[in-house]
């Protein structure tokens, strides 16, 4: 880590895209959790958080679903980089559009 600038660059940059997303999940209707992380923690409208990671799974999209008490109604989406985050976006537009 002798880089401090190159990693304080990629650490605000992690910080804009996780706002901008955590925005976009919510303009969705989905509850975002405050994160400090390179994640959120995102429950969607309809509580269908494991419907949503197969469909999204099954566009080769990877987010992160777990089966557990408290989580089971949640997906865990790291933040990549704004093009992905994008895709994602559209991706889920297009389920939830598709499920109405």
């Amino acid at each position: 880590m002798r880089d401090q600038a190159y990693k304080n660059a990629c650490a605000d940059k992690v910080k804009i895209s996780r706002t901008k997303l955590a925005v976009d999940l919510k303009n969705l209707g989905f509850t975002v959790l405050d994160s400090h992380g390179n994640f959120v923690l995102a429950t969607p409208p309809e509580g269908n958080a494991e419907s949503l990671y197969l469909a999204v799974k099954q566009l080769g999209i990877l987010v992160r679903y777990y089966k557990h008490a408290g989580l089971e109604d949640k997906l865990r989406i790291t933040v990549g980089t704004d093009e992905q985050n994008q895709i994602l976006i559209e991706a889920l537009v297009s389920l939830m559009n598709k499920s109405r």
